[in-house]
C-alpha cells in the first residue's frame, strides 16, 4: 500500500511541475534578406527588395537589379526603423507601416514577399 501511494505521489508531483518558459533568443543585427519584386520599370530587369539589417531597430533598405546582391536602384536606398517579437516584425518605412511574421529563422513572410536570408 505504501509503495502504491509513494508511486501515485511521485506522478503527481512530476505532472503537476510547470515547466519554465523557453524564451526564444533571436537577433536580425548583421542578417540580410531579401524578396523577387517584380520587373524592373523598363521590363528588362528583375527587381528585388533588400533589408540588411545594421542595429537593433535600424536596417537599410534598398532595391537590386537582377539578385539580391545586383547593382543598387539608387533612388531606392534608404533607412528604416523596425521591432522585433519574434516572430512578428513591424517595419516603418516612408511614413508607412509594415507588419510580417518570422516563419522561421531563414523566412518572413511580409504582405505577399516572401523574404529569405542571404
Amino acid at each position: 500500500m505504501k509503495r502504491i501511494i509513494i508511486i501515485i505521489s511521485i506522478i503527481l508531483l512530476s505532472t503537476s511541475c510547470s515547466k519554465e518558459s523557453v524564451e526564444v533568443s533571436f537577433s536580425l543585427v548583421g542578417k540580410t534578406y531579401s524578396a523577387y519584386s517584380g520587373k524592373s520599370v523598363s521590363g528588362n530587369e528583375d527587381m528585388y527588395e533588400v533589408y540588411r539589417f545594421i542595429s537593433t531597430s535600424n536596417a537599410e533598405y534598398t532595391l537590386r537589379y537582377n539578385s539580391p546582391t545586383g547593382r543598387i536602384n539608387p533612388y531606392s536606398l534608404d533607412t528604416c526603423k523596425y521591432s522585433l517579437e519574434y516572430p512578428k516584425i513591424t517595419i516603418f518605412i516612408n511614413g508607412n507601416t509594415l507588419i510580417g511574421n518570422f516563419i522561421d529563422n531563414n523566412t518572413c513572410r511580409i504582405g505577399t514577399n516572401e523574404y529569405i536570408k542571404q
